[in-house]
């Protein structure tokens, strides 16, 4: 139950009803997989169908971008524009019923939750358990696929308290090929991104302004490389108390 003071003697009461409330150290959940959209700039797989191609005569050479998307022309140089492609996303939402033996102190425990919003998980989360006081081995989500966005509840003195804590899930990466690129690993939640470079291509053939140019090469963009970056702290959430049971 929440209340509002509207007036001096008017009250707002709001109550939320559960079929299962909520004891210390039990959670409810709550998932969304709205997808998301990102600007990508390196595809999987590239098909090239050159102009006049059927036309041993009139047909050139085709540049091939290596993966690199809608490369066009910007001052003096080639440029991929990318296109926007939606992504899946997994936003969590843990409602938990917190022991309060584990909270110090109403601003103590405020405190932790603030320090480690924005972190990601620095083991293992929400693993199924196996029956036998372990867990499923792969279950959950591995160390770097959380992120931590906050919590929103009400901390009173001696009571469990109720609270809402986000997520943001996202898999990791482990030894994958994308394009052309080989064994790329990437925490889910670091920063991935392609950088590109002019050179010339492999097809001799005319040249741009379509004179005939016998050996000659053109120039292109391709991808580069991939740069990962870490961008968020690990850490241990322990002290969040969350589905930890009372010890009594």
């Amino acid at each position: 139950m929440s209340y509002d003071n509207q007036s001096l003697d008017g009250w707002e009461l709001t109550g939320d009803y559960s079929d299962t409330p909520l004891v210390g150290g039990s959670l409810k959940v709550n998932v969304s997989t709205t997808g998301a959209t990102i600007k990508l700039y390196q595809s999987s797989n590239e098909r090239v169908y050159p102009a006049y191609a059927g036309d041993p005569a009139t047909a050139q050479p085709c540049r091939y971008f290596r993966g690199a998307i809608d490369v066009q022309p910007e001052g003096d140089r080639m440029s991929p524009r990318g296109s926007d492609i939606v992504i899946p996303t997994l936003r969590v939402n843990v409602t938990g019923r917190i022991a309060h033996e584990y909270v110090d102190s109403e601003f103590e425990y405020s405190k932790i939750l603030a320090r480690l919003t924005g972190t990601v998980n620095q083991s293992w989360q929400f693993q199924k358990p196996d029956g036998l006081g372990g867990f499923v081995s792969g279950s959950g989500f591995a160390p770097g696929e959380l992120l931590f966005l906050g919590a929103d509840g009400d901390i009173i003195a001696d009571k469990d308290p109720l609270l809402t804590f986000s997520f943001l899930a996202s898999p990791n990466l482990d030894s994958v090929t994308i394009g052309s690129i080989p064994n790329v690993t990437k925490k889910g939640h670091e920063v991935g991104w392609f950088s590109f470079k002019q050179m010339l291509d492999d097809v001799a053939g005319p040249t741009d302004d379509g004179a005939a140019g016998g050996n000659s090469k053109r120039s292109v963009v391709v991808v580069e490389g991939y740069h990962v970056h870490t961008v968020y702290a690990a850490a241990d959430w322990d002290d969040l108390a969350l589905a930890k049971a009372p010890s009594a």
